[in-house]
């Protein structure tokens, strides 16, 4: 008999020496994506100068993942389109942001 496969992960983060108000890097563990049989999601963000990018590509990356899974053969074409979705969404959600801020401070100077 076949011997099922499992994952096991486990988490841990430090802060470093800048102190402990500078963890930036965010992680994702996902067991059975979406019920995807044999596709399990475990990642690591790196947050240089800040969480935002991190922290976005944490909260989206397993949906971007199973939302284009099934549009492709090999699991690391599937990953490679979710990053570049995830990548253009924070890119789109930064510059929105950005302008935002130029709109509100117009505001505050006027």
């Amino acid at each position: 008999a076949a011997v099922p496969r499992t994952l096991n992960a486990g988490v841990f983060s430090t802060c470093g020496a800048r102190g402990p108000d500078k963890m930036e890097d965010r992680h994702v563990v996902v067991r059975a994506l979406n019920d995807i049989e044999g596709a399990h999601l475990v990642g690591v963000f790196d947050g240089h100068r800040g969480a935002e990018c991190a922290e976005f590509a944490h909260r989206n990356i397993a949906a971007a993942l199973t939302s284009c899974w099934h549009r492709h053969a090999d699991p690391k074409e599937a990953l490679r389109e979710a990053f570049v979705a995830v990548d253009a969404a924070f890119v789109a959600a930064f510059a929105t942001a950005q302008i935002a801020a130029r709109g509100a401070a117009g505001d505050e100077a006027g």
